[in-house]
């Protein structure tokens, strides 16, 4: 399986009388590319309609994994993985909802994927390039409620995969 691949098997459990969906992120494993795909696995969890933060992205990571400053390199395949659509890159705003304008994707991009998902965006009366989400708080993602489970070994997501597939 490489960095590019996704692959999501959806659960969900019952836990004080909420629904949460089950997600399996990898260990860590002393390789630099896991942080980097369980960020990945996380940003493919926002669902159409909703947006989220690098810092909530991080913040979860951390819970997680018990790490807080969790730094994430990007893989050498992130832009194709963008260009590609495989990662929702474009559902990442800025801490106020700022539209970002990255070497990933443009503003323009990320306006016109954001609001074919029904995500409503307005132009910023300070600068006619700047753009933001309207209400952001009404349309973030909230992590808290995914159960996360993190694998000993990604050896182990592997084979779990696997067994799903079988059955």
């Amino acid at each position: 399986m490489t960095d590019s691949t996704v692959v999501k098997k959806s659960t969900y459990i019952k836990e004080e009388n909420k629904i949460k969906k089950c997600v399996i992120l990898p260990s860590m494993g002393g390789k630099k590319e896991y942080p980097y795909f369980a960020y990945c696995l996380l940003l493919c969890e926002v669902p159409i309609g909703k947006v989220t933060r690098h810092e909530d992205i991080i913040t979860c990571l951390g819970k997680a994994y018990g790490i807080y400053g969790l730094k994430v390199e990007d893989s050498i395949t992130f832009t194709q993985d963008i260009i590609n659509k495989a990662y929702p890159y474009w559902r990442k705003v800025s801490e106020r909802g700022f539209l970002i304008n990255s070497n990933y994707i443009s503003r323009d991009f990320q306006m016109e994927m954001l609001e074919s998902e029904g995500v409503e965006i307005e132009s910023c009366r300070c600068d006619a390039k700047s753009y933001r989400v309207i209400n952001p708080k009404d349309v973030l993602f909230n992590f808290d409620n995914l159960n996360i489970t993190v694998m000993e070994k990604p050896e182990e997501l592997m084979q779990r995969i696997i067994n799903s597939a079988i059955k």
